[in-house]
């Protein structure tokens, strides 16, 4: 940060840090979101979800 008299100019590189830093944070979030929905269901259903829902889900996409 550069100080200019009584006025603070923020360098442009320090805010695009802290947009890549959210970004990261943000989609750290998002996959960890996803495995714990992945071991709910795995909890509740057992392989039946594995063995056969995430397999028919795959097979229909590709």
């Amino acid at each position: 940060m550069q100080v200019e008299g009584d006025t603070a100019v923020s360098d442009p590189d320090d805010a695009r840090a802290g947009d890549h830093r959210v970004a990261f944070f943000l989609a750290g979030g998002a996959a960890l979101c996803l495995v714990a929905a992945g071991g709910l269901m795995w909890w509740k259903h057992g392989d039946a979800i594995f063995g056969s829902m995430v397999t028919a889900a795959l097979a229909w996409c590709f």
